[in-house]
């Protein structure tokens, strides 16, 4: 369970999906399902509508599949749902008893029927009109078994509504149904998604139902989490496999700056990468961890965001940390990731965006108006420093997510931000800054961050908030104070190396022009005599 639990010690990136499950013999509920905890977040009570099916398109559009409770009350429908607020707008009958939908990852729609009595069928579905086209009957055990369809990439899986209950993949051409394995799961069970390589499943348990994941090339289900009823679902994200741990971010982080150089390098570019690898090797080379304020480290603060829900569109955010809150760090820091916490007792939330970019800088405005500090501006261009750089850019998909915590706090480190790019900050040469660029933010759920208020002079951050394509936002709150968000840094320090050292690496660095004239000089040769040099 990996893909649900993360690893041990880590701060954990939960497992969020759009879920809707049963009620009563005349309501459901729509809410957010946290698959790492079990917990339910509900955002409305469905009347007279039983959900089938919920699948999140690549463009952020919920649909579903749905049905009345009473018969003769209404028509089974393909329509979209609102995440913010559960409102169902319907696009075109479901004249086909569709059961099932998803997406694979080249955009189609794809879905399976359930009557009862079979042949059951797969088609593909216009997501705009609703129109459904007939591939083919599925064959074998699904013919009249097949349960919730979902993808990995572009591989279709189900598992066969008989019990013990069987994983298949499905040919999306023939409807072949081929086994992969059995799942020893009961027959109510149905595929929500899939994360860390695994497929996510409920499965109903007596009383209530649980979590579990399934091997996707075995079929064998591993038990999770267990959740008060049996919930359709589906993942809002897949968080990413570097979000379990700080550690595990910073190594993904160099992975991928290494996997996007060049095959061949020129000298220079060996030149530069000898220089990095030099500043890697003097530093330290484990992880470690810093909060700012340092004062919030295992203290609540005093303040919260306020709601971060409902449908916002484009807005900016910058904050601003005050480089003395660095001083106990014994060189400069490379920092990799950062992470922010929920307010204690404020509930789950759970953020998407069409798109979000993060860039840190070293500023000279400061987070407060003490006696020789300049108070970060009201105006965003301003704010940034000269090595203003892009650590992170995605979407789109989930901003970030957390199920919140109760009692004094605080709360974990949960929302993660792992970048692409590490940055190197010198807290001697200014103030941290990093700045939020997001289109499309959706907020759905109570929860807030954990903020602290320094009042009217500011303190250890500030913050800068307002629309994004605006040039100015704002600094002050309604009440004249300045506040900012507790932030946890991952980061690896690098120290400044003893001066005999930097001999060493400095004769090491000689070498290499050397290297490069006899490398050209005898390329020169080859080319004069007509021969072509093997590289070897």
């Amino acid at each position: 369970m990996v893909a649900l639990l993360g690893l041990a010690g880590g701060a954990r990136a939960d497992i969020l999906a759009y879920a809707s499950g049963q009620t009563s013999n005349t309501t459901s509920s729509f809410g957010v399902l946290d698959l790492t905890t079990g917990s339910f977040s509900s955002i409305a009570t469905l009347n007279n509508i039983f959900v089938n099916d919920l699948a999140l398109g690549p463009n952020g559009t919920l649909y579903l599949i749905d049905g009345p409770f009473t018969t003769g009350s209404g028509v089974a429908e393909f329509a979209t749902i609102n995440p913010a607020s559960g409102a169902i707008t319907n696009i075109a009958p479901n004249t086909v008893d569709l059961n099932s939908i998803d997406f694979s990852d080249n955009g189609t729609l794809y879905g399976t029927t359930y009557t009862g009595t079979g042949p059951e069928a797969l088609y593909s579905i216009n997501s705009a009109t609703g129109a459904a086209s007939f591939i083919s009957d599925l064959t074998g055990p699904l013919a009249t078994t097949a349960s919730q369809l979902r993808f990995i990439g572009n591989t279709a899986y189900t598992t066969s509504f008989t019990p013990p209950s069987d994983l298949y993949t499905i040919d999306l051409a023939t409807g072949a149904g081929t086994p992969v394995g059995n799942t020893g799961l009961n027959q109510q069970n149905g595929l929500g998604g899939a994360a860390g390589g695994e497929l996510l499943d409920i499965a109903a348990t007596n009383p209530g139902a649980e979590v579990v994941s399934i091997d996707p090339t075995t079929g064998a289900a591993t038990a999770g989490p267990s959740v008060g009823r049996f919930y359709v679902f589906s993942l809002i994200a897949t968080p990413e496999p570097g979000s379990a741990t700080l550690v595990g971010g910073a190594l993904a982080g160099l992975v991928a700056f290494r996997r996007r150089r060049k095959r061949f390098v020129s000298w220079r570019h060996m030149s530069l990468r000898l220089m990095v690898a030099v500043a890697v090797f003097l530093g330290s080379t484990f992880a470690d961890v810093l909060v700012v304020p340092n004062a919030n480290t295992s203290t609540t603060g005093n303040d919260s965001s306020g709601s971060l829900a409902g449908p916002i569109g484009g807005l900016e955010f910058q904050q601003v940390f005050g480089s003395g809150q660095f001083s106990s760090v014994p060189g400069n820091l490379l920092i990799t990731q950062l992470a922010f916490r929920e307010e204690p007792g404020t509930g789950s939330i759970a953020a998407t965006a069409t798109s979000f970019d993060l860039f840190m800088s070293t500023t000279t405005y400061s987070p407060n108006s003490l006696p020789g500090n300049t108070l970060i501006t009201t105006n965003f261009a301003a704010n940034r420093g000269p090595d203003n750089t892009m650590v992170l850019s995605s979407g789109p998909g989930t901003l970030w997510g957390s199920s919140g915590c109760t009692g004094a706090g605080p709360c974990p480190f949960d929302m993660v931000f792992t970048f692409n790019t590490p940055f190197l900050y010198n807290p001697s040469r200014g103030n941290l800054l990093f700045d939020f660029q997001v289109t499309g933010y959706n907020g759905v759920g109570t929860g807030q961050f954990d903020v602290e208020n320094f009042g009217r002079t500011g303190g250890a951050v500030a913050s800068v908030s307002g629309m994004l394509g605006s040039p100015t936002g704002q600094v002050f709150d309604s009440f004249g104070n300045i506040s900012g968000n507790i932030t946890q840094f991952g980061f690896t320090v690098v120290t400044t190396p003893e001066p005999s050292t930097l001999s060493y690496i400095a004769l090491a660095l000689m070498v290499l022009p050397i290297a490069r004239v006899k490398h050209s000089s005898a390329r020169l040769r080859c080319e004069k005599h007509g021969q072509t040099r093997s590289s070897s």
